[in-house]
């Protein structure tokens, strides 16, 4: 099964604890293919998807949040001895 682009594309984005923003990029340019997308002062990135056009309303408006991390451990090696 092959590695979907948008996977490569986040892997290789550097994305360090408090340096987030590039990989965030990456995530929000993709999500701008289906969705409304915006952020927050803290770098947080929303993406609000709206019904289709023709489709039925819902009964009632439904709230879905997928909630995870973005970011990746980060290290530096101060001696090797």
């Amino acid at each position: 099964m092959p590695v979907p682009d948008l996977l490569i594309e986040l892997l290789r984005a550097a994305g360090p604890s408090g340096q987030e923003e590039p990989v965030a990029r990456v995530w929000r340019d993709a999500a701008a293919a289906f969705a409304e997308v915006s952020s927050d002062t803290l770098g947080t990135s929303f993406a609000r998807v709206r019904a289709g056009a023709g489709g039925a309303a819902p009964a009632r408006p439904a709230t879905l949040v997928l909630l995870g991390h973005i970011d990746e451990i980060g290290f530096a090696i101060t001696d090797v001895g």
